[in-house]
C-alpha cells in the first residue's frame, strides 16, 4: 500500500485502538514490570517500519547498544524495503518483516512480529509518528519500552514506560542517542561508526576514484522512497544540476536505484543523454543489490544525490557526496557534515522543511524548495506567501 494509505490506516485504526487498549496496557505494565532495571538484557527489539535512510541515521545509536550489550539478541521489526538497509548494518541477529501490502497482511505479519519480540528486555520504538507502533510496543509485553514523544503525540508517552522528549528543532539523531543513553549505552562517535560500517562491509576506496577528469565516474541517486517524493527533482531539473557538477566531457554517469526505480531511471537516462550528450550514461537501477551498490561506491569520484537512503550509505562510507535538500532539513538529519568530502545544498524557504513535520506537504507536490535550485525566482514567490 502507498504511504498515505498507511498513514490513514494508522490514524483511523490506531486512534480507536489507543482508547480501547489503554486498560490492557495498564495491566501489562502492572504485571510485566520489573523492580530492577536490567543491566544485562538478553533480548532487545527495535521497531522501524518505514525509512531505510532513517535507520542508517540511527546506526551510531544502535551500534552503541550493540557494543554495550554484546550478549543480547537484537531483533528489528521493519517493512521489507527497510530490511535491505538493515542487512547492510550487520547489527541485528534477526530481522522480522512487516507486510504492508494489505490490512490483513499487516495484521498477520504483526502477530508474527509480536511473537518474535515478546517479553523483550528492551523495546525501542523509532516510529515517532505512528499510533499503531506504540500499541505494538505495548503488546510485546516488553518490560522496558523506549521511544520519542512530543506534545502532539502524547500517545507515545502513555504507551512506553521510558519516554524521551524530542524537540523538532533538535536533530533526530540526538533523540536516538538519548534513547541509547537511557538503556545504559554510551553513544559512539560518528567517525567510529563510519569505521565500523566500512570494516564489516570490507569497503576500500579505489585509487582510481580520485583520478583525473578523464576517468571521472559520477554516481547518481536521484530517487527516494515513496514516503515523500517531494524530495526529488524532475528529470530535466536533475540534468541541469548534473551539468553544474560534471566535467565538460569524458565522464561516465551511473544511475542507481531499486527495481521500483527502473522506469523513472530509464526516463532520466534519456533526458541526460539528450541534454548532456558528452556524458556516458549507464543505468544500473534494478540491476544490483544494495550490497553490490556499496562496492560500486568504491569506484565513484563522487555521488550526486538528493535526500535518499543511498546518500546515508555514502556518508557512512565517507565518499565524496554532493546532495540537494528541499522539504527536509539536512541539519536535522546529518550528523557531523564534513566539508572535506561533503557538499550540502539547502536553502530554507517559508514552507520548508515540511517532511517529518506534517503528513501532506503544503505545495501539494509542486516542490518549490527543490525547483528553486534551477529556478531561483520561485523561492522569492514562496516567501511572499505561496502565490503560485
Amino acid at each position: 500500500m502507498k504511504p498515505n494509505t498507511l498513514k490513514r490506516i494508522d490514524n483511523t485504526i490506531g486512534r480507536m485502538m489507543l482508547v480501547l487498549l489503554r486498560p490492557v496496557v495498564f495491566c501489562i505494565d502492572k504485571f510485566c514490570s520489573r523492580r530492577v532495571f536490567p543491566d544485562q538484557p538478553k533480548k532487545i527489539s527495535f521497531l522501524k517500519i518505514l525509512g531505510g535512510g532513517s535507520l542508517l541515521i540511527a546506526y551510531p545509536a544502535i551500534l552503541s547498544i550493540r557494543k554495550q550489550f554484546p550478549q543480547a539478541r537484537l531483533i528489528l521489526v521493519c517493512a521489507k524495503e527497510v530490511a535491505v538497509y538493515a542487512e547492510l548494518t550487520d547489527l541485528f541477529d534477526e530481522i522480522v518483516p512487516i507486510n504492508t501490502g494489505s490490512i490483513s497482511a499487516i495484521a498477520q505479519s504483526s502477530l508474527r512480529a509480536i511473537q518474535a519480540c515478546f517479553a523483550s528486555d528492551f523495546f525501542v520504538n523509532y516510529e515517532l509518528h505512528s499510533k499503531l507502533s506504540a500499541i505494538f510496543a505495548a503488546l510485546t509485553c516488553s518490560t522496558e519500552r523506549f521511544g520519542l514523544y512530543q506534545d502532539w503525540n502524547r500517545w507515545q508517552e502513555r504507551y512506553i514506560n521510558h519516554p524521551v522528549f524530542y524537540n523538532s528543532a533538535t536533530p533526530i539523531y540526538v533523540g536516538y542517542e538519548q534513547i541509547a543513553r537511557k538503556t545504559g549505552a554510551t553513544p559512539v562517535e560518528w567517525s567510529a561508526a563510519c569505521r565500523h560500517f566500512q570494516s564489516h562491509l570490507g569497503f576500500q576506496r579505489a585509487a582510481s576514484a580520485s583520478a583525473s577528469d578523464k576517468s571521472t565516474l559520477i554516481g547518481v541517486a536521484a530517487f527516494c522512497s515513496a514516503l515523500y517524493k517531494e524530495r526529488q527533482f524532475s528529470n530535466e531539473e536533475f540534468a541541469q544540476i548534473l551539468d553544474r557538477h560534471s566535467p565538460e566531457s569524458g565522464a561516465e554517469v551511473m544511475i542507481l536505484g531499486g527495481r521500483a526505480d527502473l522506469e523513472p531511471a530509464t526516463a532520466l537516462a534519456g533526458v541526460i543523454e539528450s541534454q548532456l550528450p558528452l556524458l556516458s550514461v549507464k543505468n544500473m537501477a534494478g540491476k544490483t543489490s544494495l550490497r553490490d551498490v556499496v562496492h560500486l561506491f568504491e569506484r565513484f569520484t563522487f555521488l550526486l544525490s538528493i535526500d535518499s537512503g543511498l546518500n546515508h550509505i555514502a556518508r557512512l562510507l565517507q565518499i565524496p557526496t554532493i546532495t540537494y535538500w528541499g522539504p527536509s532539513d539536512p541539519q536535522s538529519r546529518l550528523k557531523e557534515i564534513n566539508p572535506a568530502y561533503e557538499s550540502v545544498f539547502y536553502q530554507k524557504i517559508s514552507c520548508a522543511p515540511c517532511v517529518h513535520l506534517i503528513d501532506l506537504p503544503p505545495c501539494a507536490g509542486n516542490n518549490v524548495c527543490m525547483k528553486q535550485f534551477v529556478q531561483p525566482r520561485l523561492a522569492e514567490i514562496s516567501n511572499d506567501g505561496w502565490e503560485i
